[in-house]
């Protein structure tokens, strides 16, 4: 015979003890079934929301790039450049500098953190029409000229992100007012990153960066 278990001990000692139930496999199914339902329909929205910020963050931190590179020319009295390579999804900051054979030529501004920007990994540039937004430069690149005379290039760079949310940026060469507006998200028929659709701007009041210059 064998010998009495600890749950048989405990039930003799205490009778008066309910009995512990376990969960049966089926409720653990019907739990399990119902947390899949529930991620699945917060889950989309929440990356959504993700995308959305790292496009809004990403077109800011150009914006800031624009301005800097505006007043740069001005304080410094030198021509800078703000450079977009769209396969590389970076943007840098470069300046006119005299080499001592009285050449000029462009490098890349000193200033850790603020000279070169890289794209979130789901932000793409918008190479639709950026050969007629901006100038061409050197193997696929584009820049923006910022002279010190307190002029620049009227330009556009518009931004795409996975999800085909989408973001423009405009300056204005004469004021240096930086406008942000947000587009309406692109068609499914536009690749991202490469020939998405045109951006319609819905925002009445785009964010404004920068500080306007007297000419």
């Amino acid at each position: 015979m064998k010998p009495p278990t600890q749950e048989w001990r405990r039930r003799l000692l205490r009778p008066d003890l309910p009995r512990q139930r376990a969960f049966t496999l089926l409720e653990l199914m019907v739990v399990l079934i119902v947390i899949s339902i529930l991620v699945g329909a917060v889950l989309p929205e929440f990356a959504g929301s993700f995308t959305r910020m790292q496009i809004s963050a990403a077109a800011g931190q150009l914006g800031d790039m624009i301005a800097f590179c505006f007043s740069g020319a001005i304080a410094q009295q030198k021509d800078f450049r703000l450079n977009i390579e769209p396969e590389a999804k970076r943007a840098y900051i470069t300046y006119e500098v005299e080499l001592e054979t009285g050449e000029l030529q462009y490098q890349l501004f000193p200033a850790p953190g603020m000279n070169i920007y890289v794209l979130p990994e789901t932000v793409f540039f918008d190479t639709t029409d950026m050969a007629e937004a901006l100038n061409p430069g050197e193997q696929g690149s584009y820049y923006i000229q910022f002279r010190r005379d307190g002029t620049a290039d009227f330009c556009r760079i518009r931004l795409i992100s996975q999800r085909r949310d989408t973001m423009e940026i405009n300056l204005n060469g004469l004021t240096g007012r930086v406008m942000i507006t947000e587009g309406q998200p692109a068609t499914a028929e536009g690749e991202s990153g490469q020939t998405p659709p045109e951006s319609v701007p819905n925002e009445p009041a785009p964010a404004v960066y920068g500080t306007e210059a007297a000419v």
